[in-house]
């Protein structure tokens, strides 16, 4: 019984530790990546010329620039609570789908292709955050789990005797 406790406190010590290195060196090297692609995104915007703009892609186009920016400076914050704390409020739910009905009427192809490629990256970003509570609850629910499994054996074990 304790050799099972044991087993399980170093389970739980190497997940811990392999927890901390994902999220020191893996999640910090994938938002500098994606941080890298929404730069991409805003430097081929930036050469588009603006000429062949209409007045809705204009609009995009300058509200997109805008976000890009927000999200480069913002990224590491793109989590689910956010996210959560976003769909509550009715004003920015609101202001989202205007944008998103006025990029569904998106005429200039690289315009088109530059705002799927940041709701592509946007979505990268949100699995790191649930790559990362993914990875912080499971040895929690492992030890849990576990504890329970060993409390009911040594209760039919005391049963028993």
């Amino acid at each position: 019984m304790i050799n099972l406790l044991i087993l399980l406190l170093i389970f739980s010590i190497i997940i811990a530790i392999g927890y901390f290195i994902y999220n020191l060196v893996i999640i910090s090297n994938n938002i500098t990546i994606l941080q890298n692609k929404l730069l991409l995104i805003e430097l081929d915007l930036i050469l588009l010329d603006k000429k062949q703009l209409n007045s809705n892609d204009k609009i995009i186009y300058t509200t997109l620039i805008y976000i890009l920016k927000n999200l480069i400076d913002n990224l590491s914050n793109v989590n689910l609570f956010g996210l959560y704390v976003i769909s509550r409020n009715k004003n920015i739910v609101d202001r989202i789908s205007v944008c998103y009905k006025i990029s569904s009427e998106i005429e200039n192809n690289q315009l088109r292709r530059s705002f799927t490629k940041s709701k592509k990256i946007i979505i990268d970003a949100l699995e790191n955050d649930i790559k990362e509570w993914a990875i912080w609850l499971f040895p929690l629910v492992l030890t849990g789990v576990s504890l329970i499994i060993l409390y009911g054996l040594f209760f039919i074990y005391h049963l028993n005797t």
